[in-house]
């Protein structure tokens, strides 16, 4: 498979929402910004653990952008060699939902819709994971939103 620009931009989706999301809370929703960004934290850590305690194995035949992903010291170590949840679709699935509910702006919201489905497609395609870990990720990824919401709220 030849990649071309959309690999590149599901590769890079969950940085991109990151930003996206961190710039836009700061113009629009600076109180709610705390939260996301400790959550976005939080979210990374229980990843890491989930994938640990799991150990369920990526898909085989992987495809991969950049030859630092083969790198298995560094992946191991955190648990990015395997594939249950997907990290990506779990942080571009909570950059989504702060989009859409906090930041509740059209254009951005359709952009977030975009990207995370460019991610989840690029995740795929490459074999980097089922849809089931695109799945389980995501809805991590709208859990860590829904604990963010709460925090907020609750402040």
């Amino acid at each position: 498979m030849e990649t071309n620009f959309l690999h590149y931009v599901g590769y890079w989706g969950p940085i991109i929402l990151l930003i996206l999301t961190s710039i836009l809370l700061i113009i629009y929703q600076l109180s709610f910004f705390k939260y996301y960004a400790f959550l976005y934290l939080v979210g990374f850590i229980l990843n890491c653990v989930t994938k640990l305690i799991l150990k369920e194995p990526r898909p085989k035949n992987q495809k991969h952008l950049y030859l630092f992903e083969k790198n298995k010291t560094i992946k191991s170590t955190i648990g990015q060699s395997y594939g249950m949840p997907s990290g990506h679709a779990q942080t571009s699935f909570y950059s989504l939902f702060t989009l859409l509910f906090i930041i509740k702006k059209t254009i951005f919201s359709i952009i977030g819709v975009i990207i995370t489905g460019i991610t989840c497609w690029q995740r795929y395609i490459f074999k980097n994971h089922t849809v089931l870990q695109l799945f389980i990720g995501s809805l991590l990824g709208i859990m860590c939103f829904i604990a963010a919401g709460y925090m907020y709220a609750n402040k």
